[in-house]
């Protein structure tokens, strides 16, 4: 399972104005379903709130 993960900052140098989304209610079955649907997500959430954006997939649910 993989967690998509957002960060958006106002400012591209304060860290301060940064901030994450984590998509918590829903994760994806492969990497590819995950950052295909968080790369459109980080870009529409830039467009509409003109902030600069990264977008991540972590897998989750492995035991060591």
């Amino acid at each position: 399972m993989f967690l998509g993960v957002i960060m958006y900052c106002l400012l591209p140098n304060d860290i301060f104005s940064c901030r994450m989304i984590a998509r918590t209610n829903s994760l994806f079955v492969s990497m590819e379903e995950c950052q295909t649907t968080v790369q459109e997500e980080m870009i529409e959430l830039s467009e509409r709130l003109q902030v600069f954006s990264r977008a991540q997939c972590f897998e989750i649910g492995q035991s060591i």
